[in-house]
């Protein structure tokens, strides 16, 4: 009471519900006795505890060593704690009190409640519904309360209650007796030495709450078939369970909402960022994991569980779009032991929030004319823009990576859309010029996987140097909710065959460059025609090659598969199924751009890598004559004036031809040239053969035939076979 004075006269704000507690345990004569017996009681007991151990100390010595050696033989049978388990700290076993199972507390006889029968009938109900409702989770209640009788619990009431009171909770006493008995399994099963499998057990049993309950509950239900009145019993109790969860379900699949502080729904709202802060490139993961199934799903719920997460997560789109939810077909949802009940629930809702926002996204997003714009860009079908930006921008592109400006490249495509028949499309502001920073073989490595050693075969992609025309592609600027279909997984196919069918038309520029010489050696007589004849051959060659792997990649696979695709979507194709909701608009748009990957020859590594070959030779080929040709001319013009060029550039090639060793030179490097060239053909087409013999798409047979329709290089790789047999 001294430390009271104190703190009193110090008035110290922190400490005001200590001071007033002490107040009043000064002023209660009756705690202030009770505290002075307690502090009494302990000393007398300590003092007594003192001399008895000092007059048994001597006799206990002989005990000692037998003492200590039993010690030791219990400390060996406790099993000692793995590395890497962890083990449960000593205080918990010594606090035996930390538990849900009616903990055996010891409470001072002033805090018990006098005898309930002194109270009304109608005041002992709602004491004995409160003592109820904590028993129900393993709290002794003031009126009832457990009392172990050897290994088992039972359950006591106040003598004095209401007779018709006591006998219903009698009814329920059972029903303490088993959560004990399972709370006593759990928390005994907890420890490591109980093994993984009781662990595994003890969990399930811990997280059996939600829908899991709902399902015993319904197969409870459905067992007791036999008992008309214990089947009624059990079912107004599945019934009344249930009533909270088809509460959560009706916000769910009429508004888009979930209301699940519990985490009790079958619908589980994974949200870690809000819609506007998520980038467009994670849009369609936003879509596929923001909402996911639970395990936890009510059996009778099961067959319609897809349903259900679609259901919500449309009009959990449409309302992020601000749009309005009012669902017609709204009902209240009953428990019923019929389960294609919920079917006739839930059906009409999800029809109509497919439709709403399939209507959403095609008209108010413009989705189709969004698709067609992408498609112009993308995939070069509209092809005069590019022929003007590639013109445009060779100079540019033909730089190192490093030395390009992306603004100059900016605005000569700006000039190239707005001076084409693009420039009608009202979304071409949004597309964007990006610079890659590996080429497109990289890319499909690493999307594909391909083993370390293969890839480093080609390029090492640390020390390599790309050029703007390996690095060049376009963005496309999307926003929400086209993003759930245009997403960062498709924008990354439309790149991929940009960059195909962009590199192929560079290509051919380059093989068309060449043919311009054909025009310059007509001057020249006829006994040095020959000489380059057979380097014209191979660079028609390789042009019909470009030209027809280019008609292939756009007319054979892009075209039909899109009209396939376009026609599902627009509701206008007759031999396919049309789409009724976004999910079916994402599998044909995911769908239109694998097979399109697959069929241009991306996913094959082998294959790819021989295509890539032939572009590399043919590029190779088209810079060595092009050399050739300014060598010549900047040899010329070292010796004569400027008058003289326009005759230089009418005979580039007419020195090398009196000259032998030069000509001879150029002759050998044009063997090779063509040398590789059909191998790499031959190889190709023995690829394509066995792709088309496993079935693994349809479309190769058209690009086999295209290749070699007049078997010329099967009759070259049969007289190659025939001449090693020879050797």
């Amino acid at each position: 009471m001294q430390k009271y004075e104190e703190i009193k006269i110090k008035q110290i704000r922190e400490v005001d519900p200590f001071v007033s507690f002490l107040y009043k345990v000064q002023n209660d004569d009756k705690v202030k006795n009770l505290l002075v017996k307690e502090t009494t009681a302990k000393v007398n007991g300590s003092a007594i505890l003192i001399e008895k151990s000092n007059l048994s100390l001597n006799n206990q010595l002989p005990y000692k060593d037998v003492k200590l050696q039993k010690q030791v033989s219990s400390e060996e049978d406790v099993r000692p704690v793995p590395p890497g388990i962890y083990a449960l700290p000593g205080w918990v076993k010594g606090r035996k009190n930390i538990s849900w199972n009616f903990a055996d507390v010891t409470l001072p006889d002033f805090i018990h409640c006098g005898p309930i029968g002194a109270l009304p009938p109608n005041v002992q109900e709602c004491r004995l519904i409160d003592d109820i409702l904590f028993c129900l989770v393993g709290i002794d209640g003031d009126y009832i309360y457990s009392k172990k009788v050897e290994k088992e619990k039972v359950f006591l009431v106040d003598d004095t209650a209401n007779i018709a009171l006591k006998l219903l909770i009698q009814n329920m006493m059972p029903l303490f007796s088993h959560y004990s008995t399972i709370i006593d399994f759990v928390e005994r099963n907890i420890h490591y030495e109980r093994g993984l499998v009781n662990h595994a057990l003890a969990a399930a049993m811990r997280k059996c709450f939600g829908g899991s309950v709902l399902s015993v509950l319904h197969e409870n239900t459905a067992s007791l078939t036999g008992s008309s009145n214990s089947r009624e019993i059990c079912h107004s109790l599945t019934r009344a369970a249930s009533l909270p969860y088809f509460e959560i379900l009706e916000k769910w699949i009429y508004k888009g909402i979930i209301s699940d502080y519990y985490s009790e729904f079958l619908v589980e709202d994974n949200e870690l960022i809000k819609k506007e802060d998520l980038p467009t490139e994670y849009s369609d993961a936003y879509w596929e994991k923001r909402y996911t199934i639970r395990s936890q799903i009510p059996i009778f719920l099961s067959k319609t569980a897809d349903m259900i997460l679609r259901t919500g997560k449309y009009l959990n789109v449409i309302r992020q779009c601000g749009k309005p939810v009012n669902c017609p077909e709204a009902k209240a949802i009953v428990y019923t032991m019929r389960e294609s009940q919920y079917v006739e629930y839930i059906k009409p809702a999800y029809d109509f929030a497919s439709k709403k926002l399939l209507a959403v996204l095609m008209d108010d997003a413009d989705l189709k004319r969004r698709l067609l714009s992408v498609k112009h860009y993308f995939l070069l079908d509209q092809g005069d823009f590019i022929v003007q930006f590639m013109d445009m921008a060779e100079e540019e592109l033909q730089k190192d990576i490093d030395d390009i400006m992306p603004s100059r490249l900016e605005s000569l495509l700006e000039l190239a859309l707005r001076t084409s028949v693009v420039n009608e499309d009202k979304y071409k502001d949004d597309v964007r010029v990006e610079l890659l920073p590996y080429d497109l073989l990289t890319q499909m490595f690493k999307i594909l996987q391909i083993p370390t050693d293969m890839q480093n075969e080609y390029r090492n992609t640390e020390t390599m140097m790309l050029t703007g025309l390996e690095a060049f592609v376009f963005d496309y600027e999307v926003k929400w909710p086209l993003s759930l279909v245009i997403n960062g997984k498709a924008l990354a196919y439309y790149q991929i065959l940009f960059r195909h069918l962009f590199y192929c038309k560079h290509i051919e520029r380059l093989l068309g460059h060449v043919w311009s010489l054909n025009k310059r050696t007509k001057s020249f007589p006829r006994s040095e025609i020959c000489h380059y004849a057979s380097a014209f051959a191979l660079r028609q060659r390789m042009f019909n090659f470009i030209q027809n792997l280019d008609y292939y990649l756009t007319l054979e696979v892009i075209e039909p598969h899109w009209n396939d695709f376009f026609g599902k979507i627009s509701q206008v194709c007759n031999s396919c199924i049309l789409v009724t909701n976004v999910d079916e608009v994402l599998f044909c748009h995911n769908d239109f751009l694998e097979k399109c990957v697959g069929d241009c020859m991306l996913t094959n590594p082998r294959l790819f890598q021989v295509l890539a070959t032939l572009m590399t030779l043919c590029a190779d080929f088209s810079i060595f004559l092009q050399g050739i040709m300014k060598c010549s001319i900047d040899m010329e013009t070292s010796v004569m004036g400027d008058s003289m060029l326009f005759s230089i550039q009418e005979q580039p090639f007419s020195d090398m031809a009196n000259c032998p060793a030069a000509l001879e030179n150029f002759q050998l490097q044009i063997a090779s040239f063509e040398k590789k060239f059909d191998e790499s053909i031959i190889c190709m087409l023995h690829i394509l053969h066995s792709v088309h013999q496993s079935k693994q798409t349809s479309k190769i047979i058209n690009m086999l035939y295209r290749l070699d329709f007049s078997r010329f290089y099967e009759e070259i790789s049969l007289k190659k076979m025939e001449n090693e047999d020879d050797n």
